[in-house]
């Protein structure tokens, strides 16, 4: 494990490297959720690590955990930003190609990533990802800034985003509660990705993870699949990891025997 800073938007970003980047394989690249960071993830990107053999990269977004604090509010197009501070970052770490993934705001941002430079995204994993501001999500908001400022749930943020805390969830909370953002969705970005998809949720996740893999199904032209666990909800690696792990590991697989076949299949193998 190596812990790093990379400019990336201008930015100075934490980058968290596990195993060996090689020039000839996909790196997992983890993008963590709207209130998420590195350490949040706990072990989950290093049991895919480990199990499809591939290096591991975790980062801070820009006002998250070990990140530079946000200079301003976001926009409502914060997205845009992060897909372009992604690529910073594969470019920085000399990383040809990606594999994504990203829960809920991090899904979104692979969503866009994929759909913006297709020629960096092998493949894409969306866990509960954000495809649209769904009607429920005034109530969602409404209730986390309710929580955060009753203390516990600020507390326990703190613990991870230091001295980035308040800008991080207020920066988050404020972009979604912006009625600009009301009509925000992601048809044509999902319908212009090229890579395989994966959509996997929690079948009792409230967040609009039913109304985005109806979403999926409805726009996108890759191959995609849609997996929903039963019982349960928006953060299903924490909730049951095996059966979590189980659906991203066979798609990998899936995705990775496929690269195999494009390297037989190019002029320099054939020609061997």
């Amino acid at each position: 494990m190596h812990d790093q800073f990379i400019t990336a938007g201008g930015h100075r970003l934490k980058v968290r490297l596990l195993g060996d980047i090689v020039a000839d394989a996909p790196t997992l690249v983890f993008l963590h959720d709207g209130i998420g960071c590195i350490d949040m993830w706990q072990d989950f990107p290093a049991q895919i690590g480990e199990a499809t053999g591939l290096a591991v990269v975790m980062y801070d977004r820009l006002g998250y955990g070990g990140s530079d604090p946000l200079p301003a509010p976001k926009k409502i197009d914060y997205r845009e930003d992060e897909a372009r501070a992604l690529i910073d970052i594969l470019d920085a770490l000399d990383i040809g190609e990606a594999i994504l993934i990203g829960h809920s705001d991090g899904g979104a941002i692979g969503f866009l990533a994929a759909a913006r430079y297709p020629e960096r995204v092998r493949a894409i994993v969306g866990i509960a990802p954000h495809l649209a501001n769904y009607p429920n999500m005034d109530e969602v908001m409404t209730e986390f800034v309710a929580r955060f400022e009753k203390g516990r749930l600020r507390k326990s943020l703190e613990a991870f985003h230091g001295e980035n805390t308040d800008g991080m969830f207020y920066g988050w909370a404020d972009a979604w509660g912006d009625p600009a953002f009301a009509a925000w969705q992601m048809s044509a970005e999902i319908a212009a990705i090229r890579c395989p998809i994966l959509f996997l949720g929690g079948a009792e996740d409230d967040y609009g993870v039913r109304e985005g893999a109806a979403e999926l199904e409805r726009m996108a032209t890759a191959p995609h699949e849609v997996v929903l666990l039963p019982g349960l909800g928006h953060v299903p690696y924490h909730e049951d990891r095996d059966a979590t792990l189980k659906p991203i590991l066979a798609f990998l697989d899936r995705v990775l025997a496929a690269v195999d076949d494009d390297r037989l299949d190019a002029p320099e193998a054939v020609g061997a």
